[in-house]
């Protein structure tokens, strides 16, 4: 909407400067320009609207302008509304213009208003369009109360009705307020809050933590804008609880206690608290008499059926007792019918001898009753007598330290043997007369431990579980301990005793043993036996058994291959105490002692029984032999042999024509692609000799290697290389072969060849240049430095050391290249230079580099000159750029070489060849400083 508006204001601010000018409009020089615009109204209610302006201003003189709003109820254009409707200042703005806003209010519903928007500033104001808006309608209620619905005893759900009007969103709160007041508020009420109405503005809330059979009343409620609106007040009342209680007969019934109880049923609904007691006394003539005189039994707990019960205790015997089960549901008390039950008669002895349970083969738990009113007294002793004999001489005694309410007591006779007939009887020291009871017995359970030694499970390279089984028939609760016994060395039971190893083991509910015994020999005979102790008795052992531990089958193979690399893993069983694990490998052959006796690695990294060792500076496209030697628990394991082939390398070597022949020497070429994965050493060049035979050329020992050792460096995929090859006899044919040596494997090219030429070269010229320069041993060699005219080189090259003639032309007593080399040779003349540059082609060289494509073996650069015409093009000589002397040091690489003339100036400048990069020209040089020598002959 913003870019709408953007757009609209920028045709009208066009058309207001277009028409301004256009008509004559009373624009004064400087004055602003203003445009106003009216937006839509906001936050419409019955009585109050947001209304909207914006405004954009130009050449304002003062820093903020003043915005308004002029609104009525008649429909009018906007300068009849600022006329007669009523203005609402919305503040002040910036004088460039920005948006404003102001709030109407008490204004009237269902209204229609027209407003607009106005901007002044400098004196100058500008109206926008108009607008209108429609204030809501009023409505008889926001809010109207609906029915109660679901009535229990403790909750009801309210429903209401929200009269929403269309605008009417964002702080709006409704809900429903309830209290047992007739006048429902937010002071003396419960307020519910409700945020999802249906399709129809219905909603409906729970209201809970009620009181049963109570009058409640319920109003809706609707807030905005911190106006409340209610709903009529409406009324409901909860349910009535309805429930029952039973009183249930009296049960287990004895001298001194019995269980009585109760069980309530309710028939209301709702989610009901329930509690129930029991009364219980000797006065049964009413329920109050039992609450009032009677004994008090809070219940615990009401299991879901509603039945509760309790142990009535400390009663006096031969007593008749009456109880009443009261349950109390949500607050209403319900009672149940009154009941009774006699407590049972007391025994005539004074000392009554009770049953004997718990019997063992070592114990037993014996029990006895002073039945004698007082017996509680500090002055009674009361115990037990027993005996495997005659209670009457050889009776032992125990005295019990404690009696329950009813004078019963039970002591604990330990230490009796198994199997065996015992006789007891309770007995009760009374003032100082001691009462018996009835002679009883009882036999302690016969004792026997059995012990088998069972087959081992879970049998693996390393560890094994070892099995067994104890049956003891006994009650007692026995002490018992198992143990296992293990060795690698046959034996017996007493061996395995004195020697073996032991390992302690689990005894199981069901009288099986188990141990799991670990760092195990691999493909070994184990002996072991269980035994087993209880108490102090000694151990009982079973028979001796046998397990053979699994044979180790590594998993071996081979990843991550290339041409130079490979990672070699080894699974091994799990559980193994793995040390010294190796890898050896070879090329030579799958037996097993000679890939032992091969390369061996050791860097291995572990993840528990899984080893990977990468082993390096492999040989393409080999087949590698390889097994793992690992110990495990200190025993040697070889695996089987296996093995992988690297990679092969996409290459190939070509022996390439030669470029060019010269004097003593031959400038050659080779070429090669190679693409490999792996980063490896390189190294390419060429074999030469003078026999056309591949093994004599190899067995030669001449060459010429331009290589990259590193083998950690790139090599490009594919390119050419060349080479010279110098001090060659003269005039003499060569065979020569191209080679690529990848790390220690040769590749060769074909066998090509060349002839040196003689010590003086036909380029097709006037004379025959030589192939050497003056003072030098071959062509790559500078040679020596002379002074024009001078024929010995110096230390200091100058004037004051200066001694040449000034002529034209050099007599040959003072041409170097003559008195050097005798017969027809010279120093050329210009013009034989100037022919060489002519009818020559010229090719720079540079110093051995892998960036550059021609190679000389220590040889600065200089220039390879070939002749141009037919027959010509592959003989060649070469210029050293040896630079000049001056004083005694030296100058540039150029290649700068006398000429035999001279200028003849009053600087006495002598004729010379220049050439530096691709400038190669004939220029003057000052004589008295040291250039090169390049002969000439007929």
């Amino acid at each position: 909407m913003t870019k709408k508006i953007f757009s609209v204001f920028c045709f009208a601010v066009a058309l207001f400067v277009s028409c301004g000018k256009e008509t004559g409009t009373d624009e004064k020089e400087g004055s602003a320009i203003i445009l106003c615009m009216t937006s839509e109204a906001s936050g419409v209610t019955q009585t109050s609207a947001i209304l909207y302006g914006t405004a954009t201003i130009k050449n304002a003189q003062t820093s903020r302008a003043n915005a308004y709003f002029y609104y009525s109820t008649t429909q009018a254009d906007a300068k009849t509304l600022k006329a007669s409707g009523h203005r609402f200042s919305a503040g002040t703005i910036p004088n460039t213009g920005g948006d404003f806003s102001a709030n109407l209010s008490s204004l009237s519903p269902a209204t229609t208003y027209y407003y607009v928007a106005s901007i002044s500033i400098d004196d100058q104001e500008e109206l926008g369009g108009v607008k209108s808006f429609t204030t809501e309608k009023k409505t008889d209620s926001f809010s109207v109360t609906g029915a109660a619905i679901d009535i229990t005893v403790n909750s009801a759900t309210l429903t209401a009705y929200a009269n929403l009007p269309a605008n009417m969103t964002g702080d709006v709160t409704i809900g429903i307020i309830y209290s047992t007041s007739s006048s429902p508020s937010l002071q003396n009420g419960k307020l519910l809050t409700s945020k999802e109405l249906d399709g129809n503005n219905m909603y409906q809330l729970e209201a809970t933590d009620l009181t049963p059979d109570t009058k409640y009343y319920f109003k809706s409620f609707l807030s905005r804008s911190n106006l409340n609106y209610y709903g009529e007040v409406k009324e409901f009342t909860t349910a009535q609880v309805l429930a029952s209680v039973s009183t249930l007969d009296a049960w287990d019934v004895a001298e001194t206690k019995a269980m009585v109880g109760g069980k309530v049923e309710i028939s209301s609904k709702g989610v009901l608290s329930k509690s129930a007691v029991i009364y219980y006394g000797t006065d049964g003539t009413s329920a109050d008499a039992l609450k009032t005189k009677g004994k008090k039994v809070t219940i615990e707990a009401i299991e879901e059926d509603g039945s509760f019960k309790t142990e009535l205790t400390s009663l006096t015997a031969s007593k008749k007792y009456y109880f009443i089960a009261i349950a109390s549901v949500e607050g209403v008390e319900f009672a149940g019918a009154i009941k009774n039950f006699t407590t049972q008669d007391k025994p005539t002895e004074i000392s009554v001898t009770g049953e004997s349970f718990d019997i063992g083969e070592s114990t037993a738990k014996l029990y006895g009753w002073c039945n004698q009113e007082g017996a509680e007294g500090t002055s009674v002793v009361f115990g037990i007598e027993y005996s495997a004999t005659d209670l009457t001489t050889a009776a032992t005694t125990i005295t019990a330290s404690d009696k329950d309410p009813e004078n019963k007591y039970c002591c604990q006779a330990t230490g009796l043997s198994s199997n065996t007939l015992y006789y007891y009887r309770a007995f009760t020291l009374f003032n100082g007369v001691r009462s018996y009871g009835e002679v009883k017995s009882f036999t302690t359970l016969d004792f026997s431990v059995t012990v088998s030694t069972s087959d081992a499970s879970d049998v693996t390279e390393f560890s094994a579980t070892l099995n067994g089984i104890v049956s003891v028939n006994s009650k007692d609760e026995l002490y018992k301990s198992a143990t296992f016994i293990y060795s690698r060395t046959e034996s017996n039971v007493e061996n395995l005793i004195s020697s073996g190893s032991r390992v302690l083991a689990a005894i199981q509910e069901d009288g099986s043993l188990n141990s799991t015994i670990s760092n195990l020999a691999y493909n070994a005979n184990y002996y072991y036996v269980a035994a087993v102790r209880v108490h102090d008795k000694e151990y009982v052992y079973g028979d001796v058994k046998m397990l053979k531990t699994k044979t180790i089958h590594a998993e071996v193979s081979s990843s991550n291959i290339s041409e130079s690399y490979a990672t070699l893993n080894c699974i091994m069983p799990s559980g193994g105490n793995y040390s010294d694990v190796r890898v050896y490998y070879s090329p030579l052959s799958s037996n097993v002692d000679d890939i032992l006796n091969g390369a061996s690695a050791s860097t291995w990294s572990s993840g528990g029984n899984e080893f990977n060792i990468s082993i390096s500076k492999l040989e393409f496209n080999t087949t590698y032999y390889y097994l793992f030697y690992v110990k495990a628990n200190n025993e040697e394991y070889i695996s089987e042999v296996s093995s992988f082939t690297t990679s092969n390398i996409d290459l190939s070597i070509t022996t390439n024509e030669f470029i060019y022949e010269l004097s003593g020497m031959g400038l050659v070429e080779g070429s090669y692609t190679y693409h490999a994965n792996d980063k490896h050493s390189v190294q390419v060049g060429f074999f030469y000799g003078k026999q056309n035979n591949k093994a004599a050329i190899l067995q030669s020992q001449s060459v010429i290697t331009l290589t990259n050792n590193d083998y950690y460096s790139s090599f490009a995929p594919k390119g050419t290389f060349t080479s010279f090859f110098n001090y060659l006899d003269l005039n003499t044919t060569y065979y020569y072969l191209a080679f690529m040596k990848i790390d220690n494997t040769f590749i060769y090219g074909d066998i090509k060849s060349f002839k040196s030429l003689d010590s003086s070269v036909d380029l097709g010229l006037s004379v025959k240049w030589g192939g050497i320069n003056v003072g030098a041993s071959s062509a790559v060699d500078c040679g020596g430095y002379y002074a024009w005219g001078e024929i010995t080189t110096k230390s200091n090259y100058d004037d004051s050391t200066y001694t040449g003639p000034f002529v034209s032309v050099l007599p040959l007593e003072n041409d170097v290249a003559h008195m050097t080399l005798g017969g027809t040779w010279r120093m050329p003349t210009k013009a034989e230079y100037t022919e060489l540059i002519d009818n020559c082609t010229w090719s720079l060289v540079k110093t051995s580099s892998w960036d550059n494509a021609v190679y000389i073996n220590g040889a600065a650069q200089g220039y390879i000159v070939s002749g141009k015409k037919e027959g010509y093009q592959k003989k060649a000589i070469f210029l050293p750029g040896g630079g000049y002397k001056v004083g005694t040091s030296g100058g540039n690489s150029m290649c700068q070489y006398w000429a035999s003339t001279n200028q003849m100036s009053a600087n006495h400048y002598a004729d010379c060849l220049e050439a530096y990069d691709h400038d190669i020209e004939t220029a003057t040089g000052a004589p008295d400083w040291g250039y090169l020598i390049r002969p000439v002959c007929e």
